[in-house]
């Protein structure tokens, strides 16, 4: 088998930052863009029926016409996004963010989708009468959004193409699955609530996290009947999948 992949990707970005004091409070900022690119080439050859010479493994001792894939793939994700941090004497703490992203997997459409998050979490130890075993005390909690588009050419039909495939001849054909180009990303929304403290002169330290996600939109191919010729659709179903859990750690 001889096998060739080749490829590049790049990011470029422009990020402008902010941070001014205002006796307590503060606030931190930033505001930027991405311009993502990606180009894959591969090939992939391989011999049929056995080697005619043992031993010698060559595309050129294949017995019958070799076998052989390509496939070009490029993808650009185009970005603007944001932050804000607002704090109060070091005590309580507001994290926003923001983005939006245009991809090029996607039609025309769909391109854009918006992704926001909130976080917040408050120093309880600073509220309270000095106490000699507790050092800090924190409670937080945080709500995000995040979206996966489609892979590359997921939502593109056309034909495919195969070689020796009738007396030695090469052949097309339409694929098999019926491609839509009004998908949209796939969904992931969590939330989370927590409390961290340390203790005993940060010798004894916890953090207890509670978390819930919810993904929906998913991706997938769903079956169809073969007698309209195609036996599968791309499309978002309308399912939806719950996860829950409890992290612990203890130091």
């Amino acid at each position: 088998e001889d096998l060739k992949n080749t490829g590049y990707s790049s990011n470029n970005d422009l990020i402008l930052n902010f941070d001014k004091s205002f006796g307590k409070f503060r606030i931190e900022g930033l505001a930027g863009g991405t311009i993502f690119y990606a180009k894959d080439d591969n090939f992939d050859a391989w011999t049929e029926g056995g080697l005619s010479i043992p031993g010698f493994y060559s595309l050129k001792a294949s017995k019958d016409p070799i076998g052989w894939s390509t496939s070009f793939q490029r993808r650009q994700v185009n970005s603007l996004y944001g932050r804000a941090a607002f704090s109060w004497d070091n005590l309580a703490f507001v994290d926003v963010t923001g983005r939006n992203d245009w991809s090029s997997t996607l039609s025309k459409d769909n391109r854009s989708y918006f992704y926001p998050s909130v976080a917040g979490s408050l120093i309880v130890s600073e509220l309270l009468p000095k106490i000699s075993w507790l050092d800090m005390w924190k409670l937080r909690t945080s709500w995000t959004i995040s979206k996966t588009p489609a892979g590359i050419y997921d939502i593109m039909t056309a034909y495919e193409v195969n070689n020796e495939v009738w007396g030695g001849f090469n052949s097309a054909y339409y694929p098999t699955q019926l491609r839509t180009s009004d998908v949209r990303p796939q969904t992931t929304q969590t939330m989370e609530y927590g409390t961290a403290g340390n203790f005993l002169g940060n010798r004894l330290r916890f953090d207890l996290t509670y978390f819930r996600m919810r993904i929906y939109d998913f991706l997938t191919s769903a079956p169809l009947s073969d007698t309209n010729g195609f036996t599968s659709k791309y499309v978002n179903t309308d399912k939806e999948r719950i996860k829950k859990g409890l992290e612990i750690m203890v130091g």
